[in-house]
């Protein structure tokens, strides 16, 4: 059985909607408490994504550093 992707369109589109939603709230304390709530959502993702490219970075130093001899 597959999983389901991490990110799918429509949770892009949910969070690009609350961001704008966002710049249209007056009451700081209700605008920071939905910023947390979106980054709560996005923050699995940010982890994996922070891996996978210090996995590429790696790679890429490995690779770099074996055209030059070391």
């Amino acid at each position: 059985m597959a999983s389901s992707p991490p990110v799918t369109d429509e949770s892009l589109t949910r969070w690009r909607e609350q961001s704008d939603a966002l710049t249209n709230e007056e009451d700081e304390l209700s605008a920071f408490s939905k910023f947390a709530d979106l980054e709560d959502a996005m923050e699995p993702i940010e982890d994996k994504i922070t891996a996978m490219v210090t996995e590429i970075d790696q790679a890429i130093q490995q690779e770099v550093d074996r055209m030059r001899g070391k």
